[in-house]
């Protein structure tokens, strides 16, 4: 941003706040961390979708059969993905040696399939920024 720019921020209750761009303390720690945004939209976007990835993470975690545990090669590890080729479908696939950044892992097949299907459009949407 530059100086006496308006820019938007996820405050500590996730609510939006706007502040006007000063080089302060408060402005350049929410450039550092990846909260600042140029519109209310992109701000509320961003707040949608840590909330979407926390929720599905800690909903994979309260049902997981056991622990991700990735020094073990014989557990499977189930994750999602999108394949365009099949109409932007959303795929549960296994591996248990290899971890892609950024990914969520569950040992849990069923539990995964079943927020799959209650939550496709959430996870094409925040997951993979498909609408």
């Amino acid at each position: 941003p530059i100086n006496h720019q308006r820019f938007f921020s996820i405050l500590h209750d996730g609510t939006i706040g706007n502040t006007i761009w000063n080089s302060s303390p408060y402005c350049k720690t929410a450039y550092e961390i990846g909260n600042c945004y140029e519109t209310k939209e992109e701000a509320e976007f961003a707040r949608d979708k840590q909330i979407f990835l926390t929720k599905f993470e800690r909903y994979l975690r309260e049902n997981e059969d056991e622990p991700v545990n990735w020094k073990n090669e014989f557990q499977l590890k189930y994750s999602v993905e999108l394949n365009f080729r099949i109409n932007s479908k959303i795929c549960i696939v296994a591996n248990n040696y290899y971890m892609k950044q950024g990914t969520i892992y569950t040992t849990n097949f069923e539990a995964l399939n079943s927020y799959v299907k209650d939550n496709e459009s959430d996870i094409k949407k925040y997951m993979f920024g498909v609408e």
